[in-house]
């Protein structure tokens, strides 16, 4: 027996890796923004692959109701500005150094923000659940031509942004209405050792989205009693003598809500003791009150807080 040939075949082991991420307001997944709130936006890379990448790109595109953003204020870090045009920012090798070439083991980071708008106005009175989607992609080609690109794909990330709803609390202490009815009793000012009624009014006030599972709740002072009238134009007033608490709850408050419109509205009243000792003294007639709700659209919770009130 004898060896007629003999072939040789070497095959290189590579690590097919590029690690990336993207973050809005360091956060990797879906969130929820405000009017007036800077968008801070974070993309890192890393070559973990034993080859060299080369003319990588980065690019952001805006989705949705884009008309959030303001592009005109971005801002960017870097020597050159990365092409912004319509609602796309690329970066390149031309931009940014750290794309023409990325050796093995090199990491880098582009950073960049956006303010939001501070109004809604531009999308109408009615405008609810406004969105943007930032999508990236980062594209690259491979050094050596002998390896397969399909084994070193693209990296693409989404995260949506949601506009949160935002809301108010007017609280407010009544001896009389608008129409100037009397809904309070009693000496006004308030005499000591004489009795003064008033009547508390709350009003919420909604922005972009509906809200859920509404809560108002507030400790009647020590010294202040409750009394047994008592409405809510939507959802339910209740008072525990227990431990003194008014509870408004409201099962839904709708986006774009507002106190002049009445529907949004409860009222209770309330009952003043004050003793010598309190000549010369305000009279405290609440304690904290405390409104607590869902978001419908962004899940996020929702809080407000209304005033003090005194006589």
């Amino acid at each position: 027996w004898r060896l007629q040939q003999e072939t040789k075949h070497e095959m290189a082991i590579i690590d097919p890796s590029v690690n990336t991420t993207f973050a809005i307001n360091d956060k990797e997944d879906d969130g929820s923004f405000e009017i007036g709130d800077v968008m801070d936006f974070a993309f890192t890379y890393k070559n973990s692959s034993d080859l060299l990448l080369k003319n990588a790109e980065l690019k952001l595109t805006l989705e949705g109701d884009t008309k959030l953003l303001d592009l005109t204020k971005f801002r960017f870090s870097g020597k050159k500005p990365p092409e912004v045009k319509d609602n796309t920012i690329t970066w390149t090798k031309a931009n940014f150094d750290g794309l023409e070439k990325i050796e093995p083991g090199k990491d880098a980071s582009i950073e960049w923000s956006i303010p939001s708008v501070t109004s809604s106005e531009a999308f109408g009175k009615d405008a609810k659940n406004l969105k943007i989607t930032s999508s990236i992609s980062f594209t690259f080609d491979l050094e050596d031509a002998d390896i397969k690109k399909e084994d070193f794909p693209d990296k693409k990330h989404d995260i949506i942004s949601r506009l949160a709803s935002e809301a108010t609390l007017l609280s407010e202490a009544r001896y009389y209405d608008d129409d100037r009815s009397k809904v309070g009793s009693g000496p006004l000012p308030p005499e000591a050792n004489s009795s003064t009624s008033f009547r508390i009014y709350w009003r919420l006030q909604n922005t972009m989205n509906d809200l859920e599972k509404g809560v108002v709740k507030m400790q009647l002072p020590a010294d202040i009693t409750w009394d047994q009238t008592a409405k809510a134009e939507s959802g339910s007033i209740t008072y525990n003598i227990e431990d003194r608490t008014v509870v408004w709850s409201i099962p839904k408050i709708a986006a774009h809500t507002n106190p002049a419109d009445g529907k949004m509205e409860a009222y209770f009243n309330i009952t003043a003791h004050p003793t010598q000792d309190d000549l010369g003294k305000v009279i405290i007639l609440t304690g904290e009150t405390n409104f607590t709700a869902k978001d419908s659209f962004t899940g996020d919770e929702v809080t407000a807080k209304g005033s003090i009130l005194n006589s």
